[in-house]
């Protein structure tokens, strides 16, 4: 029997591999449209286009596409490349009102590559981060330091554990959910030391419960 706490962890582990599927599919096919039709689905599903208006959302997709083969190779960076924003605050030089979007992208390309970019940048993964490793020695709000960063702790911490793409979006899985009021209900104060062997153990759990419920 499956208890609820993996149930949520599974669910979530389900949903990241069928995304995956559809982009790779989608590059596979070199179908243009249909890439940008899921990474907005995606977009919309995973709450990262709440803020933004469809001509941002359409950028974003549209700018992936044509840098899939840096994503793949782990040399694109998430937060550098600003979007026309109809909301957005003026360009001086080009009066062009612009945005970043370092978490829509950042979830598109942990799905096409989580070897390379290893944790989501969002706000609860950014939290789990802030309760594992001090910020003077881990900048987490930094998007632009995000992918580097998270390379250094999954080597200093997680070399061990972490070898395939499930095992990536084990750990994306439960250091969103931690933070999200699904996972961790504890009040009492924890050390860095005791979280991180949660998370370890958290890893080699859902490990064996994903390899039996959906590597079959």
């Amino acid at each position: 029997m499956i208890d609820s706490e993996s149930l949520k962890i599974l669910n979530n582990l389900t949903t990241k591999s069928f995304y995956r599927k559809a982009l790779v599919e989608d590059k596979n096919h070199n179908d243009r449209k249909a890439w940008i039709d899921d990474v907005w689905k995606i977009g919309k599903e995973w709450n990262a286009l709440h803020l933004w208006d469809d001509e941002t959302s359409d950028a974003v997709a549209k700018y992936l596409w044509t840098n899939l083969n840096k994503i793949l190779d782990g040399s694109f960076k998430i937060g550098v490349h600003a979007y026309p924003y109809s909301h957005g605050v003026k360009n001086k030089q080009t009066k062009v009102k612009e945005a970043v979007m370092p978490v829509f992208e950042s979830k598109i390309c942990f799905l096409l590559n989580p070897s390379a970019y290893k944790l989501v940048f969002d706000s609860r993964n950014k939290k789990s981060i802030k309760e594992l490793v001090k910020k003077d020695k881990f900048k987490y709000e930094d998007a632009s330091l995000w992918t580097e960063l998270v390379k250094n702790f999954y080597k200093e911490n997680l070399s061990d554990l972490v070898s395939r793409k499930s095992d990536y979006d084990i750990v994306d899985s439960y250091f969103w959910l931690r933070n999200g009021g699904e996972y961790d209900t504890r009040k009492e104060k924890v050390t860095p030391e005791q979280l991180l062997k949660e998370l370890k153990d958290a890893v080699s759990k859902f490990k064996k419960k994903y390899e039996k419920n959906l590597l079959g």
